[in-house]
């Protein structure tokens, strides 16, 4: 299938989704998560670098440290993936004639999701875990943000990314 008519279908499939109602809750997310990890290793088991899902869900820290690592490979090669979509070269002249693939940019996006998702169910925490640690991670960049870290002003920065 083209990359045209495959992202064709995409939109399809996501517009049905839309249609039908769905569960938007992370705990969801990692439950549907684990039953592709299922599936993949049924059909692929036999060619993945380690056992990839359990039905218990629990790894040995050796097994989880190495599941991370090939999930965090998978997702830089996702980022490189997200990178070509976007005029990320300071170096060149920007582009702006040709629009920006959005929908291409947020299935990237979506693929490191995937990966982000194997982590979080490989190192044993639900969605209730993963809420809990975002809205605490949040609150420490926002008092850092505010200068009210525990080295108050110097986290404060200009960012420039071009």
């Amino acid at each position: 299938m083209s990359d045209r008519k495959n992202m064709n279908h995409l939109k399809g499939a996501v517009n049905a989704y839309y249609m039908q109602g769905f569960d938007l809750s992370l705990s969801r997310l990692l439950e549907l998560q684990r039953e592709l990890q299922a599936v993949i290793q049924d059909t692929k088991g036999d060619q993945m670098p380690v056992e990839i899902w359990r039905q218990d869900n629990l790894f040995t820290d050796e097994e989880a440290d190495r599941l991370t690592q090939c999930n965090m490979m998978a997702i830089e090669d996702e980022i490189a993936e997200m990178r070509d979509a976007v005029n990320w070269k300071w170096w060149k002249p920007k582009n702006y004639n040709m629009p920006l693939d959005r929908f291409n940019i947020a299935m990237e996006a979506v693929d490191i999701l995937h990966f982000l998702l194997n982590i979080f169910n490989t190192l044993g925490f639900d969605g209730k875990d993963v809420v809990a640690m975002y809205l605490a991670k949040r609150d420490e960049n926002m008092a850092r943000q505010r200068g009210e870290g525990p080295h108050g002003k110097e986290y404060v920065t200009e960012a420039d990314c071009s």
